[in-house]
């Protein structure tokens, strides 16, 4: 009887590692992986069964275990990470060392935390009262908008100055003017984002089978399907990446992570694992063009002013703010006009 169990035991343990092995992808899905590598480089973040992975692009199937953590973000210069873990929050280095308490008591609720961009401040939002910022040196912690009862999903623009977040209990997305605290409604859904420029916007539509993306006024808004975000069909917690043209994308059935494309409409898949939660992606090398626009007599700042700057093929636009200040994001390499 003994040596039957035992048998019995070792079957069951060399199935279980057959169905790891065969969780790879096919021929197909390499191909996306090898042409997603050719495009871009960097590391993505996810978390699953409460612990923090990192994959990095080209190594797809070598994840790093950092440690505990039930939420993720990658600071805008790729150098620091925020962990948030039962209500702990903490910071790292991109390696997992150094792991630092920060702040305790914080909600578990929709990923509240997001690094704000200057890189030294984690944002967190707080249920009921609004979004606070710590400083990652100091351990100070200040309000940053709290005219609204912002509880979640907070997303902030590279230029520091516009936000995303989702108030209350019920899917109401905003977009929120930081100094100013004025607000547009954005949605009635979830998984509000702003573009790292900070002049678009997007959100998860209702049923989780399309993302929107708008202007920051609410204008000129397409809709991406979710049919190549495959095997799951649906996706959540969307969290646009330090590159206008590539988001990470938790999937909505099996907990896939993807990498969507914005520009192509088009996800790769890119774990094998199932249960994944928060994605985050950090693209190396993304270069930041800002400025401003003022009237030739008055001198005043020209808003929402359409700029463009070009690099070979590709070319890249955004807006003027109410400052009549832009920023361009997105260029990898090489001159640009």
């Amino acid at each position: 009887m003994f040596f039957k169990k035992l048998l019995f035991a070792m079957v069951v343990v060399l199935l279980a590692a057959a169905s790891v092995r065969a969780a790879s992808p096919t021929p197909d899905e390499q191909d996306k992986l090898d042409a997603l590598a050719a495009e871009i480089s960097g590391s993505i973040l996810y978390t699953k069964g409460a612990r923090v992975y990192k994959v990095t692009i080209g190594d797809w199937f070598n994840p790093v275990d950092l440690g505990a953590g039930q939420h993720v973000r990658w600071s805008p210069d790729g150098q620091k990470i925020a962990v948030l873990h039962n209500g702990m929050l903490y910071v790292m280095d991109a390696d997992g060392g150094n792991r630092t308490l920060l702040v305790g008591g914080i909600a578990q609720n929709y990923n509240p935390i997001d690094f704000n961009a200057n890189g030294t401040e984690i944002l967190f939002t707080i249920l009921n009262y609004g979004m606070k910022a710590i400083d990652i040196s100091t351990e100070a912690i200040r309000d940053v908008a709290t005219f609204h009862k912002y509880y979640a999903e907070p997303s902030v623009s590279l230029t520091g100055k516009r936000a995303a977040a989702r108030e209350g209990t019920s899917h109401f997305l905003y977009a929120i003017d930081i100094g100013s605290g004025d607000r547009l409604y954005s949605s009635g859904t979830c998984s509000p984002g702003v573009s790292p420029c900070g002049a678009y916007l997007m959100n998860n539509t209702g049923t989780h089978t399309g993302l929107d993306i708008r202007d920051w006024d609410g204008s000129n808004r397409f809709t991406i399907d979710a049919s190549t975000a495959q095997p799951d069909g649906k996706w959540d917690n969307h969290h646009w990446s330090n590159h206008p043209d590539y988001t990470a994308v938790e999937g909505d059935v099996l907990g896939e992570v993807y990498i969507m494309k914005i520009s192509a409409g088009v996800c790769t898949r890119v774990t094998w694992l199932g249960g994944c939660n928060y994605p985050d992606l950090f693209v190396n090398g993304v270069l930041t063009i800002s400025g401003a626009v003022t009237d030739a007599s008055s001198s005043l700042p020209v808003a929402n002013r359409i700029i463009r700057a070009t690099n070979g093929a590709q070319t890249i636009e955004t807006q003027t703010d109410g400052d009549g200040e832009y920023m361009i994001v997105g260029f990898l390499d090489g001159d640009y006009t």
